[in-house]
């Protein structure tokens, strides 16, 4: 909001995040058959959790014999990650999963890339107070923060909703 005062602008430049790319990609067999996710903390993979998509059930491919799989590698704006092209970044995943011994390139059948600039919200020094300096300001001009980007917290989607449900509540109660 160009109109905001220079303290509040401060305050949401100083606030941090991480960017992620999401790799889906199917392979010819399903070797891990009844797990959903693994995380991987190994720094010379590039992804940090894969997630067997099969397990979601038959719209994600359950009981086709492929091996469908979402890879997500995090990362900072700027950083080498970040300048990875789509065909690299399918590479370093491959040369991962066959790392792990979870499949080999042959076995693939179709990849794709999706990268998001806003994934997970970084929490700092600062953090708590650049959020109540931004939200308090935006909640002064009747403007409601919510979600992970608009309170600049780390909520999965159960507390989101969670969060709706209240939000829809006190909005609606206002109508009355």
């Amino acid at each position: 909001m160009p109109t905001a005062p220079q303290e509040i602008l401060d305050a949401a430049s100083k606030l941090l995040y991480n960017s992620i790319h999401i790799v889906v990609m199917q392979f010819e067999k399903d070797i891990l058959l009844d797990q959903f996710a693994l995380y991987i903390p190994d720094m010379d993979i590039i992804f940090h959790r894969l997630s067997r998509l099969n397990f979601l059930g038959p719209a994600y491919g359950e009981g086709s014999g492929k091996f469908n799989v979402m890879l997500e590698v995090t990362f900072r704006q700027g950083s080498h990650l970040g300048t990875l092209n789509e065909s690299e970044i399918i590479e370093q995943c491959l040369e991962g999963l066959e790392r792990l011994q979870i499949v080999t390139r042959d076995q693939l059948v179709d990849a794709e890339v999706r990268t998001f600039e806003y994934a997970y919200v970084i929490y700092d020094i600062e953090h708590r107070s650049n959020v109540d300096k931004v939200i308090n300001w935006a909640n002064a001009l009747g403007i409601h923060c919510h979600g992970r980007f608009g309170k600049f917290e780390y909520q999965n989607s159960d507390a989101v909703v969670g969060d709706s449900m209240i939000l829809a509540e006190l909005l609606n109660s206002d109508k009355e």
